[in-house]
């Protein structure tokens, strides 16, 4: 053979050799690209916490059993080989869920749902903001209720990610078997005519005006979870308050969220915004777990606390951000309603009055808080920091409290304790009452802020019942305005500070090497007045 015929030889043995390697390329990138197209439909995470990264295993059909191949051009390269049929991959739940919704958009219709989960666009909900989707909620609550009460397991009643509901009140009664959950992923809006909201259905002695955009009664296990949010339209409401004759003929402003008598519940990663009055309401419940809650509403919006906790036993609120026009927490306790062992951690607020306990002891009842715990919490632009608020001519005492971390910027007072609240509304003095709500063993630890009133800590107690066992460490307290010395009140407060306490407290009550005792006249009406309430148990 001569070398030019072997040098062509070679040319072509190379050339078929390329084209073998190229269609063997080829056939791989078919394999490939047709068993990730269908599992790659989900749409792209929005964010996901350690709990959703759980993986799952899904058993995906591969597209080669779909009617037309998504790469045509490659279909004849892959003809003669065998495909595998099935295909497994771990994706976390709410890669599940968005591909799941994204499929149904694609087929043009909506499949049937999981076993143990309705959604609530297969009971009829269209989700386009404008249609009532109030019976296909509804149908998809008793459904679920039901299925849990049926087989005794948790079900699932699921608002998908993608549209926008609009639906009128809802209540649903309990119990409903081991639990419900309800999967808020797209956005819920309840009506803004304040005429659609029924009156009152429930009344108790103290909160006789209630009424709720969703009302949960009797539930044990509920769990309102998603990334999802309730648009509660509150600007009608908030206009018809601010005229007081107006809001004589109107139904009393609802919560965007209401939970009476509720055991072991849990809320979680859900945001609301603009409720006509409390955002989250909580009463008379045992065993509460609020977590990576938010709230958004106008800082000047009446009555929007962010949580309202009402007799309220076993509560953990962490992981919170909130923005609202009243109390950012709010725990109060009275007659029989207990509030006891309370841990508020982690939680930042940019709008709003603080941490509130209180208020307590109003219209002469019976108020009894005991082990509440605010750690690690950041304020920014509140009226007010951290405070205690109770009314003279209440009974009962709130005890063992402690503040700790807490960090504040741009308030008006850091620290409250005030027995001399009131509401302007009521026909009731603000003072003048030998009986008061007992304020003991409240700690104060690491607290920083800078504030824009002159007092910075305002603790304005009794002369009948002092505030006694007040501590304070590590406490520092500046004004934002450079010249401006504060003058911090401590009226009829028996404390003990640490050296590093800034402002120190000042007046003939405080003792600075221990905590002071108050006169046997005080103790006797300290103790009487705190017979009143239970131990916390």
């Amino acid at each position: 053979m001569s070398h030019h015929s072997f040098r062509t030889a070679v040319s072509v043995g190379r050339l078929r050799l390329l084209a073998i390697s190229l269609i063997v390329v080829a056939v791989s990138l078919t394999f490939l690209l047709q068993s990730v197209y269908v599992e790659n439909l989900f749409i792209p995470d929005r964010g996901q916490t350690k709990a959703d990264q759980a993986p799952i295993t899904v058993v995906v059909l591969d597209s080669s059993q779909a009617s037309e191949a998504p790469f045509p051009f490659l279909s004849a390269f892959s003809s003669s080989f065998q495909k595998p049929t099935w295909r497994s991959r771990p994706i976390t739940a709410q890669q599940q869920q968005q591909r799941h919704y994204h499929e149904q958009q694609q087929q043009g219709r909506w499949r049937s749902e999981a076993p143990g989960v309705f959604d609530i666009v297969a009971h009829g909900a269209v989700g386009d903001a404008v249609t009532d989707d109030s019976d296909a909620l509804t149908a998809a609550m008793h459904a679920a209720c039901g299925h849990a009460v049926e087989r005794g397991v948790v079900a699932t009643v699921l608002v998908p990610w993608g549209g926008c509901y609009a639906v009128q009140p809802i209540t649903m009664q309990g119990p409903c078997g081991p639990g419900m959950k309800l999967q808020i992923d797209g956005v819920l809006v309840g009506p803004s005519d304040p005429a659609a909201y029924p009156f009152p259905d429930y009344t108790s002695t103290y909160f006789p005006y209630t009424s709720g955009f969703l009302s949960f009664k009797n539930f044990s296990g509920l769990v309102i979870s998603g990334g999802g949010r309730i648009e509660g339209q509150g600007w009608e409401f908030w206009s018809a308050f601010r005229n007081y004759t107006l809001q004589k003929t109107i139904p009393i402003r609802p919560f965007a969220i209401r939970l009476m008598h509720c055991n072991n519940t849990r809320v979680e990663g859900i945001s609301i915004w603009n409720s006509p009055m409390y955002h989250l309401f909580a009463y008379a419940c045992d065993g509460l777990h609020v977590r990576r809650y938010k709230t958004n509403s106008p800082s000047r919006s009446p009555n929007t606390d962010s949580l309202k906790l009402v007799g309220i036993k076993n509560a953990l609120i962490e992981d919170c951000f909130l923005h609202g026009g009243d109390d950012d927490v709010s725990v109060v306790a009275v007659g029989e309603l207990v509030a006891c062992n309370i841990t508020v951690r982690n939680l930042e607020a940019t709008a709003g009055h603080g941490i509130s306990i209180g208020s307590v002891g109003w219209d002469g009842n019976i108020g009894c808080v005991a082990k509440v715990r605010v750690i690690n919490v950041t304020l920014i632009n509140l009226t007010n920091g951290i405070r205690i608020k109770t009314w003279q001519g209440g009974l009962g005492v709130v005890r063992d409290v402690l503040y700790e971390n807490i960090h504040m910027k741009n308030t008006s007072k850091a620290i409250m304790l005030n027995q001399f609240y009131c509401d302007k509304h009521q026909n009731w003095t603000c003072g003048g009452h030998v009986n008061n709500v007992a304020l003991h063993n409240i700690w104060y630890r690491n607290i920083s802020a800078v504030v824009r009133d002159k007092y910075g800590i305002f603790m304005h107690c009794s002369d009948t019942v002092p505030c006694t066992g007040i501590h304070l460490q590590q406490v520092n307290v500046q004004s934002q305005y450079p010249a401006r010395v504060l003058t911090p009140v401590f009226e009829n407060v028996l404390v003990s500070a640490t050296d590093d306490v800034w402002p120190a407290p000042v007046g003939s009550s405080f003792d600075q090497w221990g905590m002071a005792f108050p006169t046997s006249e005080q103790a006797a009406l300290i103790q009487n007045v705190s017979s009143y309430c239970n131990p916390c148990t």
